[in-house]
Protein backbone atom coordinates (compact mmCIF):
# COMPACT_ATOMS: atom_id res chain seq x y z
CA UNK A 1 0.00 0.00 0.00
CA UNK A 2 1.45 3.34 -1.05
CA UNK A 3 0.42 6.37 1.00
CA UNK A 4 1.30 9.90 -0.06
CA UNK A 5 0.63 13.01 2.03
CA UNK A 6 1.28 16.70 1.42
CA UNK A 7 1.22 19.65 3.78
CA UNK A 8 -1.88 21.59 2.69
CA UNK A 9 -0.47 24.97 3.68
CA UNK A 10 0.47 27.97 1.60
CA UNK A 11 4.01 29.34 1.60
CA UNK A 12 5.70 32.65 0.87
CA UNK A 13 8.89 30.82 -0.17
CA UNK A 14 8.82 30.25 -3.94
CA UNK A 15 10.09 26.80 -4.93
CA UNK A 16 7.92 26.24 -8.00
CA UNK A 17 8.31 29.45 -9.98
CA UNK A 18 5.03 31.01 -8.76
CA UNK A 19 6.82 34.32 -8.23
CA UNK A 20 6.42 35.13 -11.93
CA UNK A 21 2.64 34.76 -11.66
CA UNK A 22 2.53 36.90 -8.53
CA UNK A 23 4.65 39.54 -10.26
CA UNK A 24 2.32 39.54 -13.27
CA UNK A 25 -0.65 40.18 -10.96
CA UNK A 26 1.28 43.01 -9.28
CA UNK A 27 1.90 44.65 -12.65
CA UNK A 28 -1.77 44.35 -13.64
CA UNK A 29 -3.13 45.83 -10.41
CA UNK A 30 -0.55 48.59 -10.63
CA UNK A 31 -2.43 50.10 -13.58
CA UNK A 32 -4.68 52.80 -12.11
CA UNK A 33 -6.80 52.87 -15.26
CA UNK A 34 -8.05 49.33 -14.62
CA UNK A 35 -9.48 49.97 -11.15
CA UNK A 36 -11.78 48.84 -9.72
CA UNK A 37 -10.58 45.44 -10.84
CA UNK A 38 -11.21 41.75 -10.20
CA UNK A 39 -8.61 39.11 -11.09
CA UNK A 40 -9.17 35.35 -11.00
CA UNK A 41 -6.38 32.87 -10.20
CA UNK A 42 -7.54 29.46 -11.42
CA UNK A 43 -6.05 25.99 -11.09
CA UNK A 44 -6.64 22.52 -9.68
CA UNK A 45 -6.13 21.62 -6.05
CA UNK A 46 -2.51 21.53 -4.96
CA UNK A 47 -1.03 23.62 -7.78
CA UNK A 48 -0.18 26.51 -5.44
CA UNK A 49 -2.98 29.08 -5.74
CA UNK A 50 -2.82 29.93 -2.03
CA UNK A 51 0.96 30.21 -2.22
CA UNK A 52 0.62 32.69 -5.10
CA UNK A 53 -1.69 34.84 -2.95
CA UNK A 54 0.79 34.59 -0.06
CA UNK A 55 3.64 35.71 -2.35
CA UNK A 56 1.44 38.52 -3.65
CA UNK A 57 0.68 39.68 -0.12
CA UNK A 58 4.40 39.66 0.73
CA UNK A 59 5.22 41.70 -2.39
CA UNK A 60 2.58 44.34 -1.60
CA UNK A 61 3.86 44.59 1.98
CA UNK A 62 7.47 44.91 0.78
CA UNK A 63 6.57 47.65 -1.71
CA UNK A 64 4.68 49.56 0.98
CA UNK A 65 7.63 49.21 3.38
CA UNK A 66 9.98 50.53 0.71
CA UNK A 67 7.52 53.36 -0.04
CA UNK A 68 7.30 52.13 -3.63
CA UNK A 69 3.52 52.04 -3.34
CA UNK A 70 0.78 52.93 -0.87
CA UNK A 71 -1.36 49.82 -1.18
CA UNK A 72 -2.90 47.81 1.63
CA UNK A 73 -3.48 44.07 1.27
CA UNK A 74 -6.28 42.19 3.08
CA UNK A 75 -6.51 38.40 3.10
CA UNK A 76 -9.95 36.76 3.36
CA UNK A 77 -10.32 32.99 3.52
CA UNK A 78 -13.85 32.12 2.43
CA UNK A 79 -13.59 28.57 3.76
CA UNK A 80 -13.04 29.78 7.34
CA UNK A 81 -16.46 31.46 7.18
CA UNK A 82 -18.19 28.46 5.56
CA UNK A 83 -20.33 27.88 8.65
CA UNK A 84 -20.87 31.59 9.24
CA UNK A 85 -24.47 32.82 9.13
CA UNK A 86 -23.79 35.11 6.19
CA UNK A 87 -20.50 34.93 4.27
CA UNK A 88 -21.41 38.15 2.47
CA UNK A 89 -21.47 40.25 5.63
CA UNK A 90 -18.39 38.40 6.98
CA UNK A 91 -16.31 39.68 4.06
CA UNK A 92 -17.69 43.21 4.49
CA UNK A 93 -16.91 43.20 8.22
CA UNK A 94 -13.34 41.96 7.68
CA UNK A 95 -12.53 44.61 5.04
CA UNK A 96 -14.06 47.50 7.00
CA UNK A 97 -12.43 46.44 10.28
CA UNK A 98 -8.96 46.11 8.74
CA UNK A 99 -9.19 49.55 7.14
CA UNK A 100 -10.27 51.03 10.48
CA UNK A 101 -7.14 49.57 12.12
CA UNK A 102 -4.93 51.61 9.78
CA UNK A 103 -5.96 54.86 11.50
CA UNK A 104 -6.97 53.89 15.07
CA UNK A 105 -6.73 57.49 16.37
CA UNK A 106 -8.49 59.12 13.43
CA UNK A 107 -11.98 59.98 14.69
CA UNK A 108 -13.42 60.38 11.20
CA UNK A 109 -12.15 56.95 10.13
CA UNK A 110 -13.50 55.31 13.28
CA UNK A 111 -16.87 57.04 12.86
CA UNK A 112 -17.12 55.88 9.25
CA UNK A 113 -16.15 52.33 10.21
CA UNK A 114 -18.76 52.28 12.96
CA UNK A 115 -21.43 53.52 10.56
CA UNK A 116 -20.46 50.92 7.95
CA UNK A 117 -20.51 48.07 10.47
CA UNK A 118 -23.92 49.28 11.62
CA UNK A 119 -25.18 49.06 8.04
CA UNK A 120 -23.72 45.56 7.80
CA UNK A 121 -25.70 44.63 10.92
CA UNK A 122 -28.86 46.06 9.32
CA UNK A 123 -28.27 44.00 6.19
CA UNK A 124 -27.52 40.92 8.28
CA UNK A 125 -30.87 41.27 10.03
CA UNK A 126 -32.60 41.73 6.69
CA UNK A 127 -30.97 38.51 5.44
CA UNK A 128 -30.76 39.78 1.91
CA UNK A 129 -31.71 37.27 -0.74
CA UNK A 130 -31.22 37.57 -4.48
CA UNK A 131 -34.65 39.23 -4.73
CA UNK A 132 -33.76 41.80 -2.12
CA UNK A 133 -30.48 42.57 -3.85
CA UNK A 134 -32.42 43.05 -7.06
CA UNK A 135 -34.50 45.61 -5.20
CA UNK A 136 -31.28 47.43 -4.32
CA UNK A 137 -30.36 47.64 -7.99
CA UNK A 138 -33.73 48.44 -9.55
CA UNK A 139 -35.39 50.31 -6.70
CA UNK A 140 -38.50 48.14 -7.12
CA UNK A 141 -39.92 47.03 -3.74
CA UNK A 142 -40.20 43.39 -2.76
CA UNK A 143 -42.87 43.79 -0.09
CA UNK A 144 -42.82 40.39 1.57
CA UNK A 145 -39.06 40.21 2.07
CA UNK A 146 -38.61 43.80 3.21
CA UNK A 147 -41.69 43.64 5.42
CA UNK A 148 -40.46 40.51 7.17
CA UNK A 149 -37.00 42.01 7.66
CA UNK A 150 -38.44 45.25 9.10
CA UNK A 151 -40.73 43.33 11.48
CA UNK A 152 -37.84 41.22 12.74
CA UNK A 153 -35.54 44.21 13.10
CA UNK A 154 -38.18 46.17 15.08
CA UNK A 155 -38.69 43.19 17.38
CA UNK A 156 -34.95 42.98 18.00
CA UNK A 157 -34.84 46.70 18.74
CA UNK A 158 -37.78 46.59 21.16
CA UNK A 159 -36.54 43.55 23.06
CA UNK A 160 -32.92 44.68 23.07
CA UNK A 161 -31.76 41.55 21.26
CA UNK A 162 -28.81 41.58 18.90
CA UNK A 163 -25.37 43.12 19.15
CA UNK A 164 -26.27 46.42 17.54
CA UNK A 165 -29.69 48.03 18.24
CA UNK A 166 -31.26 49.59 15.15
CA UNK A 167 -33.35 52.74 15.31
CA UNK A 168 -36.81 52.88 13.76
CA UNK A 169 -35.83 55.45 11.15
CA UNK A 170 -32.95 53.21 10.06
CA UNK A 171 -35.21 50.20 9.87
CA UNK A 172 -37.62 52.09 7.64
CA UNK A 173 -34.78 52.95 5.29
CA UNK A 174 -34.98 51.12 2.00
CA UNK A 175 -32.47 48.46 1.08
CA UNK A 176 -31.66 50.63 -1.92
CA UNK A 177 -30.45 53.52 0.21
CA UNK A 178 -28.54 51.17 2.51
CA UNK A 179 -26.58 49.80 -0.44
CA UNK A 180 -25.87 53.22 -1.94
CA UNK A 181 -24.89 54.71 1.42
CA UNK A 182 -22.61 51.77 2.19
CA UNK A 183 -20.78 52.22 -1.10
CA UNK A 184 -20.48 55.98 -0.57
CA UNK A 185 -19.17 55.63 3.00
CA UNK A 186 -16.85 52.77 2.03
CA UNK A 187 -15.27 54.89 -0.69
CA UNK A 188 -14.82 57.74 1.82
CA UNK A 189 -13.29 55.29 4.33
CA UNK A 190 -10.66 54.24 1.79
CA UNK A 191 -9.74 57.87 1.12
CA UNK A 192 -9.48 58.72 4.83
CA UNK A 193 -7.51 55.57 5.61
CA UNK A 194 -4.64 57.21 3.72
CA UNK A 195 -4.08 54.33 1.33
CA UNK A 196 -4.20 54.69 -2.44
CA UNK A 197 -5.22 51.14 -3.18
CA UNK A 198 -6.98 48.35 -1.27
CA UNK A 199 -6.20 44.82 -2.48
CA UNK A 200 -8.43 42.05 -1.14
CA UNK A 201 -7.20 38.48 -1.63
CA UNK A 202 -10.05 35.95 -1.49
CA UNK A 203 -8.70 32.45 -0.97
CA UNK A 204 -10.25 28.95 -0.88
CA UNK A 205 -13.44 30.06 -2.59
CA UNK A 206 -13.62 26.68 -4.33
CA UNK A 207 -13.88 24.89 -0.98
CA UNK A 208 -17.09 26.74 -0.11
CA UNK A 209 -20.59 25.58 -0.88
CA UNK A 210 -22.28 27.38 -3.80
CA UNK A 211 -24.44 29.48 -1.45
CA UNK A 212 -21.39 30.96 0.31
CA UNK A 213 -19.61 31.54 -3.01
CA UNK A 214 -22.60 33.51 -4.32
CA UNK A 215 -22.79 35.58 -1.12
CA UNK A 216 -19.10 36.50 -1.30
CA UNK A 217 -19.34 37.46 -4.98
CA UNK A 218 -22.48 39.52 -4.21
CA UNK A 219 -20.60 41.43 -1.52
CA UNK A 220 -17.74 42.17 -3.91
CA UNK A 221 -19.97 43.30 -6.77
CA UNK A 222 -22.64 45.27 -4.93
CA UNK A 223 -20.90 46.70 -1.88
CA UNK A 224 -17.11 46.68 -2.09
CA UNK A 225 -16.43 47.16 -5.81
CA UNK A 226 -15.57 50.87 -5.74
CA UNK A 227 -12.73 53.07 -6.98
CA UNK A 228 -9.37 52.19 -5.47
CA UNK A 229 -10.14 48.50 -4.93
CA UNK A 230 -8.82 45.30 -6.48
CA UNK A 231 -10.02 41.76 -5.71
CA UNK A 232 -7.88 38.72 -6.45
CA UNK A 233 -9.96 35.55 -6.23
CA UNK A 234 -8.44 32.09 -5.96
CA UNK A 235 -10.60 29.19 -7.16
CA UNK A 236 -10.49 25.90 -9.00
CA UNK A 237 -11.00 25.97 -12.73
CA UNK A 238 -13.74 23.38 -12.15
CA UNK A 239 -15.18 24.28 -8.72
CA UNK A 240 -17.26 21.83 -6.69
CA UNK A 241 -16.03 18.85 -8.71
CA UNK A 242 -15.15 15.75 -6.59
CA UNK A 243 -11.60 15.86 -5.28
CA UNK A 244 -9.32 12.98 -6.24
CA UNK A 245 -7.94 10.93 -3.38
Amino acid sequence: ILLQMWNDKETDVDLLGHDKIAQTVIEIIGDNNLRPLTIGVYGDWGVGKSSILSLLQAKVKAEKGAEASNSHCIMFNGWLFQGYEDAKTALMEVVVSELALLQPKNKKVQKLAKSLLKRVSWLKVAKLTASTLLTGITGLPVGGIIGEAVTKAKKMTETGEGDSPIKDEEIEDTVTSQIHEFRREFKTLIINSKVDHVIVLVDDLDRCLPKSVIEILEAIRLFLFVEGTTFVISARSRPWAPRRI
